[in-house]
């Protein structure tokens, strides 16, 4: 799960910080799970209310890690605009990616992600199509996707 959410936050990535634009509103949504997860804790929830509660070591500091990221997104955003003064590369979107995966799995929500990560699973399904449909039929499916991708 960390290796696919890390690649595929790093297929988003290019120019002008799409990958810590994209990633911004799924960290706003883990400081919120985080919070709600915080909020409903079964260590302190009565008996019952036990099913409705949840089963998650410290919410609270899974939603303080998904806001640190988040404001150093945000910062990243803040002196990326034009002129562009630094650069994300590689390293910074795979990192944003396995932070995403640590965030899923900590607060037991894999599935949320492929909801709320959604943009990054419709690029990654769109190279896997494009790339395997031209190595065995040597022929584009995104024809516009290819103009620019490969030319």
């Amino acid at each position: 799960m960390v290796a696919g959410t890390s690649n595929a936050v790093n297929l988003v990535d290019g120019l002008d910080g799409l990958a810590a634009g994209s990633t911004v509103p799924v960290l706003i949504a883990y400081v919120l799970v985080g919070l709600w997860e915080s909020r409903n804790d079964i260590s302190t929830a009565a008996a019952s209310l036990a099913p409705q509660s949840y089963m998650v070591r410290d919410p609270l500091d899974l939603a303080v890690v998904a806001a640190s990221v988040l404001g150093s997104c945000v910062g990243f955003l803040w002196w990326n605009a034009p002129p562009a003064k630094i650069f994300m590369g590689d390293t910074g979107s795979l990192a944003l990616g396995g932070t995403l995966a640590g965030l899923a799995i900590c607060t037991k929500t894999q599935l949320l992600l492929v909801i709320l990560g959604g943009l990054f699973v419709a690029v990654t399904m769109s190279d896997v199509i494009q790339i395997g449909s031209y190595k065995l039929t040597k022929r584009r499916v995104f024809k516009f996707y290819a103009s620019w991708m490969y030319p």
